[in-house]
């Protein structure tokens, strides 16, 4: 038979874990109690997309100074986040060298967000996540630069070729990056935002279609542009715009190649139509 005092050792050790399970419970009761209590956080497709001299952090956000910003917009699960992991390491350390606030963006703060750092040894100066953003990109790895109030000078999307590689470090080492334009598999130019808004001002029969989210266009209208998400373009251009309408397609939710292919089957059809990037 057991002593008195192992008897005590036991009573002692289940009172102990009965108690630290019950505070488990109540903390976790506490825990989703609080979550629920909390407004949900908006998806970040209801954002509105980023476009140059916009803010692309809330004003107050902790940890962005009064300095230029490179920032790189990340995916852990994103192919060419990884493939041009290198390139991220270079253009962070020149960066640095050339006295650029580095700031990485991921998803959450936790799990592999917060392991892909150090994996693919990229350092930074300040750690986000998708929720302090106010803008969202069309795709990431997205490469942002922010000037001295935080707004946004210049960006790119995807996996940079070799020369919009060049371009980006250039404008690094540079201290003031370029006007980013935009290009076609085909070569052609698009549109710039100044440059709609001289045509617009010149002719004001020229129309504009935005393909963007309802609630992002809600949140973010070109003055004056018409709605048509992609899947319904083709069915209500020709009935909701003129035949001899001049046509300008908003294309800056779109990568080129659906840009180039939505634009040339509507210039078949004998639309007058332009494409555009409003967002630069």
């Amino acid at each position: 038979m057991p002593s008195t005092g192992v008897h005590k050792w036991l009573l002692l050790a289940g009172l102990s874990t009965a108690a630290g399970l019950i505070g488990w419970l109540g903390g976790r009761l506490w825990q989703t109690a609080w979550q629920r209590a909390q407004p949900p956080e908006p998806p970040i497709s209801s954002l509105p997309l980023m476009r140059v001299h916009t803010f692309l952090f809330r004003p107050a956000s902790v940890g962005i100074q009064a300095q230029r910003s490179l920032v790189l917009i990340l995916k852990p699960s994103c192919q060419f986040c990884v493939q041009s992991a290198s390139f991220h390491r270079d253009l962070l350390r020149a960066a640095q060298q050339h006295r650029f606030q580095r700031v990485l963006v991921f998803p959450d703060a936790d799990g592999e967000s917060r392991s892909y750092p150090a994996r693919h040894s990229l350092s930074a100066d300040t750690l986000k996540t998708y929720r302090d953003l106010l803008r969202r990109p069309a795709g990431v790895p997205a490469v942002v630069f922010l000037d001295s109030r935080s707004a946004i000078d210049s960006f790119w999307y995807g996996a940079l070729s070799p020369e919009e590689a060049r371009e980006v470090l250039a404008a690094v080492q540079n201290r003031r990056p370029p006007a980013r334009r935009r290009r076609l598999p085909s070569g052609e130019l698009l549109l710039s935002s100044d440059q709609v808004r001289t045509l617009s001002r010149d002719d004001p029969a020229i129309r504009v279609i935005s393909l963007e989210e309802r609630s992002a266009f809600a949140a973010d209208r070109w003055p004056g542009a018409t709605l048509i998400p992609l899947p319904e373009l083709e069915m209500r251009i020709f009935s909701e715009m003129q035949v001899k309408a001049k046509v300008i397609l908003d294309c800056s939710p779109l990568d080129d190649w659906t840009c180039e292919l939505t634009l040339r089957k509507l210039q078949r059809r004998g639309i007058r139509i332009f494409a555009a990037d409003l967002s630069l």
